[in-house]
């Protein structure tokens, strides 16, 4: 099956969660104490805008220097980084990094099933869609992994 969701649409539902990571990365900024790595606190950012919007998660990515998702996440960005610059074919993601973020998305569904939550975001709509069309699991863990990774 296809990508089903229509994430274009959900774009103003995510604004709130992603302008509260900016207020977080806003106060990284002002009590900083040196210089800052631009480059760091971007991908800091942006990995908890992804987790935030995704899964409803705070990774606290500027809370905790070593935040296991921002590590995981950086993990799979040098796995691409290294399979797109060589010429032979190669396993993109670390299979700990994989199994550690399909572990993320599965958990995250049956907490929030089985503690009634709802979240106007990425992760609501993946479950709706597994309601409403009676997706298997492998199904919806291959629809919200088409857009985390």
């Amino acid at each position: 099956k296809r990508f089903q969701l229509n994430i274009c649409l959900q774009l103003k539902s995510l604004y709130p969660h992603m302008l509260n990571v900016t207020k977080t990365l806003i106060e990284y900024i002002q009590n900083a104490s040196t210089a800052l790595d631009a480059r760091d606190f971007c991908s800091r950012y942006t990995c908890d805008v992804i987790s935030n919007c995704l899964f409803g998660i705070d990774a606290k990515s500027f809370q905790h220097d070593n935040a296991e998702i921002y590590e995981h996440s950086r993990k799979i960005l040098q796995g691409i980084m290294a399979a797109t610059a060589s010429i032979l074919p190669k396993k993109m993601f670390p299979p700990k990094s994989e199994r550690f973020f399909i572990n993320l998305i599965r958990d995250s569904i049956e907490y929030r099933v089985s503690n009634k939550i709802e979240r106007d975001d990425f992760l609501a709509h993946v479950i709706a869609m597994q309601q409403k069309k009676n997706l298997s699991e492998v199904e919806t863990l291959g629809q919200a992994r088409i857009f985390s990774n």
